[in-house]
């Protein structure tokens, strides 16, 4: 298994230069939304590659926690005025706790049905959201927060966000968690009756999926000030994870 894994020095040293480039884009006078997009993919890619690379459960509703996250973080910087660094975290432990909930009966499930179950989660947050009062969540018009607006912070804390990812899957992948989520992927029956808890170590790696996927939606409503149903629960979005996580390689730490 080891073998579908970069050595650990090429690794490092890819995130090293990686890290160097776009630390050093912005100063450059290079535009610094582009590669926002761009560390945002990387983020949300690594985020479904955990749980769908190598748990294999594809989750494709997985834009649901992107937008928890940063619904989460509007409502707290809206209602409580709440530094944005701190919203950004909360939001993604909100993700992380809606991961949980629903994990708990929809990880019971296989293949198919656990993606339209996602599906599912996904439209039903959205649609949630468009027909409570504007009061509570800004309804179909959004949350605007102008007043945080700082391209070049939020920048950067979204690449602290996504190197520190690709460094944490590493250790994540080399504990003895990262190879019963390696187990579980390979033959699920196996590794229950190897005596893993599979429910269990599914709904953890869910969570860990989730939590990412809940900061870079966080991220992005500090990055743009504003946030709306249609756009934050943009099944585009999942399809663009699927895609550059595949493009990668499922199941690879550099994928």
């Amino acid at each position: 298994m080891e073998r579908r894994h970069l050595p650990k020095t090429l690794y490092f040293g890819m995130i090293a230069a990686l890290g160097a480039y776009l630390a050093l884009a912005p100063q450059v006078g290079m535009r610094i939304t582009p590669h926002f997009i761009l560390l945002q993919l990387m983020a949300l890619a690594i985020s479904f590659n955990l749980i769908a690379g190598y748990v294999r459960y594809v989750s494709f509703g997985h834009v649901a926690f992107f937008g928890i996250g940063a619904y989460v973080t509007a409502v707290l910087v809206w209602r409580m005025g709440l530094p944005p660094l701190l919203c950004v975290f909360v939001g993604g432990l909100g993700a992380a706790l809606a991961a949980a909930v629903v994990g708990i009966p929809t990880l019971r499930l296989r293949g198919t049905y656990f993606a339209i179950a996602t599906i599912a989660l996904n439209e039903a947050i959205k649609g949630s959201i468009l027909i409570l009062p504007d009061e509570v969540a800004g309804g179909a018009r959004g949350i605007p927060q102008p007043s945080i607006y700082d391209p070049l912070t939020s920048y950067y804390v979204l690449l602290i966000i996504t190197i520190g990812s690709l460094i944490a899957m590493h250790f994540l992948m080399s504990s003895r968690m990262g190879l019963r989520f390696r187990s579980i992927g390979e033959d699920e029956a196996a590794a229950s009756a190897m005596g893993i808890n599979t429910v269990g170590v599914k709904l953890l790696g869910f969570m860990i999926s989730a939590f990412l996927a809940g900061l870079v939606g966080g991220m992005n409503f500090w990055y743009t000030t504003y946030v709306e149903p249609v756009s934050a629960f943009n099944i585009r979005l999942s399809i663009a994870m699927m895609a550059m996580a595949l493009l990668g390689g499922l199941g690879t730490l550099f994928g």
